[in-house]
């Protein structure tokens, strides 16, 4: 009778052992989802920014060649608003290449 209790809590150990195994995967799995999943949609906010900046460039620029018939980059507004775009970019893409590296 203590053979079938041993064999069968055995049986049981290895049951939970695998169990919790499995769960620990699922569990690593759903955090690499979660993490990939942040890293998307914190891009797509930078995309979204970067392209309001552009709107902002563009507006600035035809007020500027409106009132004085020329844009210039040197102008405060304009130089940082191609600041804004330029950091940016180097924003986005630096995300792009750290998610482009296996881990």
């Amino acid at each position: 009778m203590d053979d079938k209790n041993d064999s069968f809590k055995d049986y049981a150990y290895r049951g939970i052992d695998a169990f919790l195994k499995l769960t620990a995967k699922a569990g690593e799995s759903i955090k690499t989802a979660s993490n990939n999943a942040i890293e998307k949609i914190d891009s797509l906010q930078l995309e979204k920014q970067l392209e309001q900046l552009y709107v902002r460039l563009g507006k600035q620029s035809y007020a500027l060649l409106s009132a004085e018939g020329e844009v210039i980059k040197e102008n405060s507004e304009i130089s940082i608003t191609i600041e804004a775009i330029e950091a940016a970019l180097a924003e986005l893409e630096s995300r792009k290449e750290s998610s482009a590296k296996p881990k």
